[in-house]
């Protein structure tokens, strides 16, 4: 056989079908009916279904959790104020282990309380990032806040501390 899906599931629909193929062909008192030619037309769309179903899944973002980063993988910089009067947070992101399939594609922002809640999202795809480098608080009081990192769990890491004009 030329190709072979990864996929245990994706594999056992291959062979259904290529087992389908030759009790139609080689049978000589076959189950089913099916010409040779139309076995191999039903071979060839499974065979482009299960590609396409295999790739479905590759370039979905995915939340990560705080150990998907280096010990001191997340920084925060300083905040500044915008036009718009939106606080800006610069926030850069290290993954512990690094690679070239690796995009940050955006970062999950909400406030509770005097606590900044962030939560990155990676992607395998090449597509560009959605990610601008920072985060954009709007409608914050004045004060002091701490950045935490929440996992998909729920699960807070600390980050720091932020002072909001």
């Amino acid at each position: 056989m030329d190709w072979m899906p990864s996929c245990a599931f994706l594999r056992s629909l291959y062979y259904v079908a290529v087992q389908g193929m030759m009790i139609g062909s080689v049978m000589k008192t076959p189950i089913v009916t099916v010409s040779v030619p139309f076995a191999r037309q039903i071979g060839g769309i499974l065979k482009a279904s299960i590609i396409v179903i295999a790739l479905s899944g590759i370039g979905i973002a995915k939340e990560k959790s705080r150990n998907f980063f280096a010990p001191k993988g997340i920084v925060i910089g300083a905040g500044e104020v915008t036009e718009k009067g939106a606080f800006r947070v610069p926030i850069t992101f290290e993954t512990a282990i690094i690679h070239s399939s690796q995009w940050i594609d955006r970062v999950k922002v909400s406030v509770d309380g005097k606590s900044i809640l962030i939560t990155a999202d990676f992607t395998s795809a090449g597509r560009k990032s959605r990610y601008p480098g920072y985060i954009e608080l709007k409608d914050l009081s004045s004060g002091e806040r701490e950045i935490k990192y929440r996992d998909p769990d729920g699960k807070l890491h600390p980050l720091g501390k932020l002072t909001v004009p």
